[in-house]
């Protein structure tokens, strides 16, 4: 049995959600009070504008394959995977930070510059992300010169401060293995692991809610601790009977 999940910037996400969020360090989305100001700023914006704030806007990215026994994780920027293995959180995937130091060191070796503050470029809480184009160097010479997934785009990317190449890890799965929860930078921030694994298993094995009533739980729970309204969330409950696949069921 295959099961494949994807997170693309959250998949539960707290009502106000938007496209950017606070994933790759962009601010809260605005009220929407001040929409239809919002709105006559960009349409009064010269095409030169509008196209630099598009090439601005980028995306963070995670992904679960599920099979009996293992998950394999591909990943672009901060939206992390936490595997609950008997009550303790285990990472699945760190975020792909600026203060990284595995991303410290690629970034240097191409010519980044991370700030005191930890931030790409001094702006950016990322080190991968797609999108984003106007902090990549390379983006339109690779797009102009070889297709997508090509060896000569993953070199591009890699030559790029800002990358968009996923880092892939295989993790093998035991019989104390109970759920994992993707969620946004914010969520994580707000909450941190172990509470984060805490709450879950409270919603799911006391309180025996499904796996996404869990996760809009969660995404409340870290919008009151302070996160990013954007905040987003998917919980995976696991089976961890050895006989049957260890996907059980999913929620967001």
């Amino acid at each position: 049995y295959e099961h494949q999940l994807q997170l693309t910037q959250g998949i539960a996400k707290s009502p106000s959600a938007s496209a950017t969020g606070c994933a790759t360090g962009a601010p809260p989305p605005r009220p929407l009070l001040r929409c239809s100001k919002t709105r006559h700023r960009v349409a009064a914006a010269s095409p030169r504008q509008r196209e630099e704030q598009g090439l601005a806007t980028g995306a963070v990215a995670t992904a679960l394959l599920f099979q009996p026994r293992r998950v394999y994780v591909a990943w672009v920027g901060d939206a992390r995977s936490v595997l609950s293995r008997n009550g303790s959180p285990v990472v699945l995937n760190p975020a792909h930070s600026p203060s990284n130091p595995t991303e410290l060191v690629r970034i240097a070796a191409v010519g980044g510059v991370v700030g005191s503050g930890g931030r790409l470029f001094h702006q950016l809480a990322v080190s991968r992300a797609l999108g984003s184009f106007a902090h990549k160097l390379h983006s339109f010479e690779c797009a102009s010169s070889s297709p997508p997934g090509s060896q000569k785009d993953r070199e591009v990317q890699l030559a790029n401060p800002l990358s968009a190449d996923p880092e892939l890890a295989t993790i093998e799965l035991t019989d104390g293995d109970e759920f994992v929860v993707l969620a946004s930078r914010s969520v994580w921030a707000a909450i941190g692991d172990a509470a984060v694994v805490r709450s879950v298993r409270k919603y799911l094995f006391n309180w025996l809610l499904s796996p996404a009533d869990a996760a809009e739980r969660l995404v409340k729970q870290a919008v009151a601790a302070g996160a990013c309204r954007s905040a987003a969330a998917t919980v995976v409950e696991l089976d961890s009977a050895p006989s049957t696949p260890i996907f059980r069921r999913a929620g967001t």
